[in-house]
């Protein structure tokens, strides 16, 4: 399996570079132009591989009390943030104890028809006014099923929020503008997603939970 999950990491990293040069500002790209047809044509290389599609989990899956924690560590997190695709990014090991009695994990585990490693991997992702998220396939091993977690959300001062977006294939696209306790659950090795540019005073902050299949 671990050969396997190299070939599909080395795959989804050549993708990335091209994603990467079609859509540099993050907007979801006009059907018809060439950007958008690399965009399809990667969607549609991996959907024979595609387990799931991107789901929203229940939700009352979140207990407030978990809520607040994750907030809590998250912004104790921040100030050792690095950027990456366009927003900052942090480490969340620390958060992991409480992540494990959540009850997300089971969920998830119930939600995908593959057997999950034990081990898990686990970021906070900081968004402010103008920052983004490269469409991308995740190409870190330990993210190939990836749930997606709203902890912070502050509303643009005018005009549309932003939204995190997957391209499923077959020219689907779907989106999600996630609340907080909102979270999203997908096959993010072989789903391309991103988010579009923050407007003015929006701010967003989520937490990532990264599992791989055995």
């Amino acid at each position: 399996m671990a050969d396997l999950l190299s070939k599909d990491v080395r795959q989804s990293r050549l993708w990335n570079r091209l994603l990467e040069r079609a859509t540099p500002t993050g907007w979801i790209l006009p059907k018809g132009t060439p950007q958008r047809m690399v965009a399809e044509l990667a969607a549609d290389s991996a959907l024979k591989d595609r387990l799931i599609p991107p789901v929203l989990s229940p939700s009352d899956l979140l207990p407030a009390s978990i809520l607040q924690e994750l907030r809590e560590y998250a912004r104790s997190a921040r100030s050792s943030a690095y950027e990456a695709l366009g927003h900052q990014v942090s480490d969340g090991a620390e958060a992991i104890p409480c992540i494990d009695k959540s009850g997300i994990l089971q969920w998830c585990r119930e939600n995908a028809p593959v057997e999950f490693s034990e081990s898990i991997k686990m970021c906070f992702i900081y968004y402010r006014e103008g920052q983004l998220c490269r469409l991308h396939f995740d190409d870190d091993e330990a993210w190939e099923f990836n749930f997606l977690l709203c902890l912070e959300r502050k509303r643009p001062e005018n005009g549309k929020a932003t939204s995190t977006y997957f391209f499923e294939g077959n020219e689907k696209l779907r989106s999600y503008d996630l609340s907080p306790g909102q979270a999203v659950w997908f096959h993010s090795r072989c789903t391309p997603h991103g988010r579009t540019p923050l407007g003015q005073g929006e701010e967003v902050v989520l937490a990532s939970l990264g599992m791989r299949s055995v």
